[in-house]
């Protein structure tokens, strides 16, 4: 019985999602704000005290309280997050609790698992990005819709960061951001033009060396809502990773050349980019073959794996 289950914490504890890394662990800066479509799973949880009003709550960064049509408080809290907050008003009274959302949860157990890295969940991106704080990390992930408010001067730090030599990563809605900022565009690879298909699907694997895909095979099913994208998308400048089986699907798509990558790597400058369009819905998040594929795709970001 003992030599049994001393088998089984060997075999888990060497399975690639849970290996750690000897050294200092990394320091990612996660992003999971919403300019532009609210994804579910980028929602945080809000439990608002029963008759509660507006004018009960205290003055914090990052709070807004406001009522809705209904006349009912509504909370939304944008700082960082690593562990349920409570607003409390001036007797100490809890007025609403805020919980991180599903993303942000599933990156601060991958860090517990491997090891391999500290996480800093925040949904304000204006107090993030700076020169000075992006010196804190060793890369960024991007779960984001919209035009984030972003000065000139952000948007110029942010990228030097990348192309000094550091790490951008993003999954799914990455690629529905900064439409406006053209550079953006070119860093991630490509942006978001239509998902025409949210179904079970087939995943053919190209890179069958890579940390983030090793584990998946040849192919793979997987239920989610799967990109299409426009330029600046071009194999030339991207090193795929996995590609939709369009065969696999029974709903014809807008590209003709029926080229459907579905996650990429690429270099920018001295800088790492990896992308993966998965990720909108929970079961994703939740389910280890992608976890496994997220943390392959960190080692990238971080420069442990080439």
């Amino acid at each position: 019985m003992y030599r049994m289950f001393a088998c089984l914490v060997i075999v888990a504890f060497a399975s690639p999602l849970f290996a750690q890394d000897a050294g200092v662990k990394k320091r990612l800066l996660l992003i999971t704000e919403s300019k532009g479509f609210p994804h579910p799973v980028s929602a945080r949880q809000y439990t608002i005290t029963k008759d509660v009003a507006l004018e009960q709550f205290p003055k914090m960064d990052g709070l807004e309280v406001s009522l809705n049509k209904a006349k009912k408080v509504v909370v939304k809290y944008h700082n960082r997050l690593d562990k349920p907050l409570e607003i409390k008003n001036n007797d100490g009274a809890v007025l609403a609790v805020v919980k991180p959302c599903h993303v942000e949860t599933t990156f601060m157990k991958l860090a517990e698992k491997t090891g391999l890295f500290d996480v800093v969940c925040s949904q304000n991106s204006r107090v993030e990005i700076s020169d000075e704080q992006l010196k804190k990390y060793d890369a960024v992930f991007f779960y984001t819709t919209g035009e984030l408010p972003w000065s000139d001067a952000q948007k110029a730090d942010f990228l030097a960061f990348i192309k000094n030599g550091k790490g951008f990563g993003g999954s799914h809605c990455a690629s529905d951001t900064f439409y406006t900022w053209k550079e953006y565009g070119d860093m991630v690879g490509a942006y978001f033009d239509t998902h025409p298909w949210t179904t079970k699907i087939r995943v053919i694997v190209e890179d069958k060396e890579h940390g983030s895909t090793k584990h998946l095979g040849d192919s793979f099913f997987i239920d989610d809502e799967i990109y299409e994208f426009k330029a600046p998308y071009s194999r030339d400048k991207l090193k795929v990773l996995i590609r939709l089986d369009v065969e696999s699907v029974k709903k014809p798509g807008k590209r003709t050349d029926k080229d459907n990558a579905i996650a990429w790597l690429r270099d920018y400058g001295k800088g790492r980019v990896f992308y993966t369009a998965l990720g909108h819905r929970a079961e994703v998040w939740n389910d280890e073959r992608f976890q496994q594929h997220v943390i392959g795709g960190l080692r990238y970001l971080f420069g442990i794996e080439k």
